[in-house]
Order: C-alpha cells, then sequence, then structure tokens
C-alpha cells in the first residue's frame, strides 16, 4: 500500500532532518515508526518486535534499533518537522482518498470521549450528564 502511495518518495521531498540517525537513513527510520505503529506497538512493547523478520526484511536491517533511539531521534525534531509530517499526513490522505475515489466536500470530525464508568467517589470523577444513570449504576454497586 505505501509503495502504491509512493511513500519513499513522499518522505524524502516533505521531512527534513539534521539529525540521521547512523542505524538507518531517514525514510526507513519514519517507516520503521509507522510500521511499528501499525501492528499496535507504541511504546515499550517494541523490544518484542526488534527481530521480527517481516519489519526487519522490510527496514533491510537485522534488528530494529531500541525504543530510546526512536524517542532521542523524535525529540532532536525541528519544530518545523512536525509541519512537515502533518503535510506528510495530508497528502497520504489525498492520496488514499484519490485512489479510493472518494470525493468528500463535507468532513465531520466526531469527537465523542470514551466513558469509563466509576463506582464510589474515586479522584478524578465526575458526574455525568445523565445523573438518573449514574444514581442508578451507585445503586447496582452497593448491592
Amino acid at each position: 500500500m505505501l509503495e502504491k502511495l509512493d511513500f519513499q518518495a513522499l518522505v524524502e521531498q516533505t521531512v527534513t532532518a539534521k539529525r540521521i540517525p547512523r542505524v538507518m537513513d531517514l525514510y526507513r527510520f519514519v517507516l520503521g515508526i509507522v510500521l511499528s505503529l501499525y501492528i499496535g506497538f507504541a511504546a515499550e512493547p517494541m523490544r518484542f518486535i526488534a527481530r521480527d523478520p517481516i519489519l526487519t526484511g522490510i527496514l533491510k536491517v537485522t534488528k530494529l534499533p531500541v525504543q530510546s533511539t526512536f524517542w532521542r531521534f523524535l525529540n532532536a525534531l525541528h519544530l518545523n518537522v512536525a509541519r512537515q509530517i502533518l503535510t506528510l499526513m495530508r497528502t497520504l490522505r489525498e492520496r488514499v482518498w484519490a485512489a479510493a475515489n472518494v470525493k468528500l466536500e463535507i468532513v465531520t470530525l466526531d469527537t465523542d470521549t470514551t466513558v469509563h464508568t466509576l463506582y464510589g467517589q474515586q479522584m478524578g470523577g465526575r458526574k455525568s450528564y445523565q445523573p438518573e444513570e449514574q444514581r442508578q449504576s451507585e445503586a447496582t454497586s452497593r448491592c
């Protein structure tokens, strides 16, 4: 999918960074982050996929760098890179929509929040917009 979207050329044209990691070039570093997020490893568990044959084969490395290398790379990026990454995301989104023949005139962003039910007086808990429902859940928690 990323090849069809010409992801490598887009990253190389859009993202510029002064700090280039020695382990991989900028494109493979960004690709490593994208692929890791795609398969669900966003934080500490990255060490579990460090030698994954599919990822290491795509990135052409024997193993992925440690998590702290990714954090140092991201922390060293200049503020302009954030704008570049937003441009990269916008362009990718446009390419995906064009490939899927999606022509949107209006986009609605759903900003619903996730609600976690709390029982009792827990720190940080607030009354809901539906106090009747909250009283009912408190009553059931006492049973």
